[in-house]
């Protein structure tokens, strides 16, 4: 990749260990910010799906890790949690989140959470409490 600001050379790699567990692992070069990596794993059993993650970026020293589930109560409710620790980012040291989204049709759905960050990972939840309806067209 070339934006004209910085070139960036990189792999991924994935693999399904089985039908409910994945891995995989990537490693980028890049001109401006330095050397990124880092891995993750997913398990999936029913309903419920978790993953954990670790990515490092040389550029500042920043090392992030957490972990995300998702339980699907019904086809119209799914509940999320998790945590994570990001050594380094600005306004985002540490934090959890937890919320309910709720599917009303196939174009609305409501959502109710907490979150210590902004747009961390879930449904990317917004900083402290937030109750909401999303739409599509």
């Amino acid at each position: 990749m070339d934006d004209t600001v910085e070139t960036s050379v990189g792999v991924a790699v994935g693999y399904d260990v089985s039908a409910d567990l994945s891995v995989g692992v990537y490693y980028a070069s890049n001109d401006v910010a330095g050397d990124n990596y880092g891995a993750s794993a997913s398990y999936v059993m029913g309903a419920m799906a978790v993953d954990v993650y670790y990515d490092h970026v040389d550029l500042g020293d920043m090392e992030q890790f957490g972990f995300n589930a998702s339980y699907a109560v019904s086809s119209d409710l799914t509940v999320y949690a998790g945590y994570f620790d990001a050594d380094g980012e600005i306004g985002a040291d540490e934090g959890g989140y937890a919320g309910v989204v709720y599917a009303i049709n196939e174009n609305l759905s409501a959502t109710v959470s907490f979150a210590e960050a902004d747009e961390i990972d879930g449904p990317e939840f917004k900083d402290g409490t937030s109750i909401f309806l999303s739409a599509s067209f």
